[in-house]
């Protein structure tokens, strides 16, 4: 980052997961009327220009949903491995002369623009520390990462994804996000999200 200038974000969303629980691509799952995936990409587009997406099962289903100029489309051909080796393939393609980097989950259902804005005005303040979600006690994405861990997370193998990395550091940025806790990965999750929806509609016609 020169000096005198706001720090450069951008984002890398992982969606390349096998829904294995689910037994349907989560990817896929309409909310308000588009994926899941779809939302997610123009939440975090809103936020930055620069978004990377990771892909793995169902690619050429998912592929379809991303069809902005602005996404650059990374597969992750050994995605059964696990979460880090997803973040790993799509940081190879993410710009060492970013500031940081926003790594979230294509399920995270709940998360919106205002969520996303806290963590980042957070984050700005702090651009060289980690900045994630919590929810109580616990920490979870989408979580910043400075530039300065970029190759930490393109050495990431394995199941565990960018959890080892965020324990590792000392004066994490916690901003709270209850809304991070929801995510889609069983049949009861997926009614869950139904009903929210629903109530939500229902809200916004009353």
């Amino acid at each position: 980052m020169r000096e005198g200038t706001d720090p450069v974000l951008g984002g890398l969303l992982l969606a390349a997961g096998g829904s294995d629980r689910l037994g349907q691509p989560k990817q896929l799952i309409q909310l308000a009327g588009e994926s899941l995936l779809s939302r997610t990409v123009n939440l975090l587009l809103a936020q930055f220009s620069d978004l990377v997406v990771v892909t793995g099962a169902f690619a050429p289903a998912v592929r379809q949903q991303l069809q902005s100029p602005a996404v650059r489309i990374e597969h992750n051909e050994q995605w059964q491995a696990g979460m880090g080796g997803s973040i790993a393939v799509g940081m190879r393609v993410v710009s060492d002369d970013l500031d940081g980097v926003l790594i979230m989950l294509c399920d995270q259902w709940r998360i919106d623009g205002n969520d996303l804005r806290a963590l980042v005005q957070a984050w700005e303040k702090e651009p060289k520390t980690i900045a994630t979600a919590s929810w109580g006690e616990i920490l979870g994405p989408p979580v910043i990462f400075p530039g300065h861990l970029f190759g930490r997370l393109r050495q990431l193998r394995g199941p565990q994804g960018a959890k080892s990395l965020v324990e590792q550091q000392s004066g994490i940025c916690q901003v709270e996000i209850p809304n991070a806790q929801f995510d889609l990965d069983t049949d009861a999750d997926l009614q869950i999200m139904r009903e929210w929806n629903s109530r939500h509609q229902e809200n916004r016609a009353g």
